[in-house]
């Protein structure tokens, strides 16, 4: 009879639902039911209460916990195949990103934080993840979007059916949904037309950063925004364009001026040899605070008694 028992408990163990209500559900946390189509990636987060930030957090597939199988660790095995795993106790939580999924990685998954005490199990969240062969129920351009402090960001979140309930939610805490007022600084507008909801976020602080999700129906997608300090680069890089310019054309004016008085130097070198083949001597004269006027003055002998005619040719000042 013993082997019978067995396999009426085995039998009432694989039909057990994925998860058994406990006193501490909230431990663990994550998004339900998501989307992916076949040969692309996800990345999964999964929020954990502060008190288990040292605490090993492990990835398992498989609908019965019991017997679920343990992918990946943050301890080792961080990376198997296409999975990896990595904790942010700062943020108290951890993220599994798979890639090059196949339609057969379709299944229930747990977040499972380990606790390592016989007597209580360890924290755990299911999620159902379905790989699907064509375009799926809900999907976005990028899982993760960065934003400046003071700006803003945009989502767009692509669904199928137009008549599911479309939400923006924050992780771990509330949503807002489309056409709704509820958040001044959070605006979403159903287009019915592409079948995409955008949501904009507007003046961002520190705080926005982190995980939320876009949901239409039962299906969810996270989305990671990063909002960074707004720095003065651009205003330091255009100062330093606006000198570099400003020393160009300096160095381009100096080197004009030389040019021209070199210039005007050997038209009077020409000038004086030409004189002096033609029994006259012409003296030319540049006078350095005049750059653009010269004199010449024309002998009709050597002798200090001779009368000039003094030529002047301008041209006007730049």
């Amino acid at each position: 009879m013993a082997p019978a028992w067995r396999l009426f408990l085995s039998i009432i163990i694989l039909t057990l639902p994925p998860v058994l209500p406990g006193a501490d559900a909230d431990a663990v946390s994550t998004v339900s039911n998501v989307a992916v189509q076949s040969g692309r990636s996800v990345t999964i987060p999964c929020h954990y209460d502060r008190k288990y930030e040292k605490h090993v957090k492990y990835w398992c597939w498989g609908k019965n916990w019991n017997f679920c199988r343990i992918v990946v660790r943050t301890d080792s095995p961080k990376v198997k195949g296409e999975t990896s795993i990595t904790d942010d106790p700062d943020n108290h939580v951890f993220t599994v990103t798979m890639a090059k999924l196949k339609t057969e990685d379709s299944g229930y998954y747990w977040c499972a934080v380990e606790i390592r005490n016989n007597l209580t199990p360890d924290k755990r969240k299911y999620l159902y993840l379905s790989v699907t062969a064509g375009t799926p129920g809900l999907w976005v351009d990028q899982q993760e979007v960065t934003g400046v402090e003071g700006g803003c960001v945009s989502v767009q979140c692509h669904y199928n059916e137009s008549s599911s309930m479309k939400k923006w939610c924050r992780a771990e805490g509330s949503c807002v949904e489309v056409n709704s007022n509820k958040s001044e600084r959070a605006e979403i507008k159903d287009d019915l037309f592409k079948n995409v909801f955008n949501v904009t976020m507007r003046e961002l602080n520190r705080e926005d950063a982190g995980w939320y999700w876009c949901a239409a129906g039962e299906l969810q997608i996270p989305v990671h925004i990063n909002v960074t300090e707004e720095t003065t680069t651009p205003t330091v890089t255009r100062l330093v364009l606006m000198t570099s310019e400003a020393l160009l054309l300096l160095v381009v004016a100096v080197a004009v001026v030389i040019w021209r008085l070199w210039k005007k130097h050997g038209e009077s070198a020409q000038a004086n040899a030409r004189a002096r083949e033609g029994g006259t001597n012409e003296l030319t004269t540049v006078h350095p605070e005049e750059e653009v006027t010269y004199s010449t003055v024309l002998c009709q002998s050597c002798t200090a008694q001779s009368s000039c005619k003094i030529h002047s040719r301008g041209q006007p000042r730049d």
